[in-house]
């Protein structure tokens, strides 16, 4: 009735008193501020009535809330310390279920998150359903993790309000030491079940000691993630690093020394990190950083607005040296670029290639292995007859 006796009625270009201060009246004649003001106002009630009796329903146990739940499994030990900490986007009501035994109702805020111990009452390995989903901002099961076998996720995604989760924590704890850290490694299922939407916001995914976790490209690259920035990763079994399809700004890529293969498009990143893990008695392992590039990965993609970059060059340079260094057949290993602008402009002077890498990556497989704009390094060397060649 609301929407097609009243919303529907009205112009979508009746503003509001706040918007028309924003972005009429303060933009003074500038038609780029109108964009903002774009939208429906259909789709804006449904937004807010939603939000609003989620509330309730949420307080109450009731109603649509009920349908948006998280189903977590895990191997846990009775009586011992080990709970799940759920943060919401907002202030509401958390709930708690298992073998369908309403457990607890719990207040819930930004500063006061759910928490609660999987080993609480009887049959601890027994799965429990967490209520509320569709406003959970951040997941931690880092407490479980050694005994994390999977956890369902579709119900946080909502068709009105979009997905919640921006935080998603399923790694073993570490501690500290003077050549890196130890943790010991979880060896059970880790799976993440849900359909893209779910991931469609997520921010930061750690997934560090779990053994099962071994690939990234049916994750991130299948699901899309790209609003992906934060990947924490050592001592996990992924052997593939890949980003989004449409591409990500990565802060953090931390990833095993083991992987294989990088495919990256449209991406930057601030910080690539590789870890070895040494795993010994009772799956404690010692986790130590590598420096440079591991000579493990023996295929490299960086598409799209990747191979601008300052990152991209270093870490092409990087690989190849230690290659080289390593006496390794080339002709073993790929390289596939595209869209490449290695200038002074892009990458720095002190950073272009010089003749010598060039020879190198020319050995590599791979069918575009550079394509676009490359400016090499005047070292002041007369070229060589082999480097030509």
């Amino acid at each position: 009735m609301f929407d097609d006796n009243y919303a529907a009625k009205w112009c979508e270009i009746m503003y509001n008193e706040s918007g028309f201060f924003k972005y009429v009246q303060s933009g003074k004649g500038d038609p780029t501020w109108l964009s903002w003001l774009q939208g429906s106002r259909m789709t804006h009630r449904h937004w807010w009535l939603s939000n609003s009796m989620d509330y309730y329903d949420a307080k109450w146990f009731c109603g649509d809330y009920k349908s948006h739940y998280i189903y977590i499994r895990a191997n846990v030990t009775e009586g011992a310390d080990e709970s799940i900490r759920i943060t919401p986007n907002k202030s509401s009501y958390m709930s708690v279920t298992k073998d369908g035994v309403l457990q607890t109702t719990q207040a819930v805020s930004k500063e006061s998150p759910l928490v609660h111990s999987m080993s609480a009452g009887s049959n601890t390995k027994n799965p429990i359903a967490v209520y509320g989903a569709n406003f959970m901002e951040e997941i931690d099961l880092s407490d479980i993790a050694l005994g994390f076998d999977g956890v369902e996720l579709d119900g946080v995604y909502s068709e009105v309000l979009g997905s919640p989760l921006k935080r998603l924590n399923v790694g073993t704890k570490l501690t500290q030491t003077d050549n890196g850290y130890t943790t010991t490694v979880g060896v059970l299922g880790c799976q993440l079940q849900g359909t893209a939407d779910v991931f469609q916001n997520l921010q930061k995914l750690n997934i560090r000691g779990q053994r099962n976790q071994t690939d990234l490209n049916s994750l991130i690259h299948n699901y899309n993630m790209s609003e992906l920035t934060d990947i924490y990763a050592m001592g996990s079994g992924i052997t593939n690093l890949y980003s989004s399809e449409s591409g990500n700004n990565f802060n953090v890529i931390e990833v095993p020394d083991t992987i294989y293969s990088i495919w990256m498009n449209n991406c930057t990143w601030q910080d690539m990190q590789f870890w070895h893990c040494e795993i010994g008695d009772n799956n404690v392992a010692t986790l130590t950083q590598v420096v440079g590039v591991p000579t493990n990965i023996h295929e490299i993609s960086l598409l799209g607005s990747t191979g601008s970059t300052r990152e991209s060059i270093e870490l092409v340079k990087t690989w190849i040296n230690g290659l080289v260094a390593a006496n390794a057949d080339l002709s073993q290993y790929t390289l596939n670029m595209d869209k490449i602008n290695w200038s002074d402009a892009t990458v720095g002077e002190n950073n272009l290639l010089t003749y010598e890498q060039l020879s190198y990556i020319a050995q590599l497989n791979g069918s575009n292995k550079l394509k676009g704009y490359v400016v090499l390094k005047d070292t002041g060397a007369e070229l060589t007859a082999e480097q030509l060649t």
